[in-house]
C-alpha cells in the first residue's frame, strides 16, 4: 500500500496555511496589526508548526490504521 497520499495530503495542507500565514510569520504590516489588535505577530510560527504537525500525526494515525487494518484483513483471508 502506497503511503504518497499520506504524505502529500499533509504537505499541501501544511504549504496553503504557510501562505495563509505567511505575512504573520514575516511580520508583514506589523505595525497596522499591532494597532488594530493590540496584538503583536509573535505566536504566528508557532501555531503554523503546531497546525502543521497535528496534520502529519492525523495523517500517520490514518496511515497506521489502514496498515492495521489489512494486516488483520490477510490473517482472516489466511485462516481456514
Amino acid at each position: 500500500m502506497p503511503a504518497i497520499n499520506y504524505i502529500r495530503v499533509p504537505c499541501l495542507g501544511a504549504a496553503l496555511t504557510f501562505v495563509m500565514f505567511f505575512p504573520g510569520i514575516v511580520k508583514q504590516g506589523s505595525a497596522t496589526y499591532v494597532a488594530a489588535t493590540g496584538l503583536t505577530q509573535e505566536p504566528f510560527l508557532a501555531r503554523w508548526l503546531l497546525l502543521s504537525a497535528a496534520m502529519f500525526t492525523a495523517s500517520a494515525l490514518a496511515y497506521s490504521a489502514r496498515l492495521a487494518i489489512e494486516s488483520l484483513r490477510s490473517t482472516k483471508a489466511g485462516e481456514p
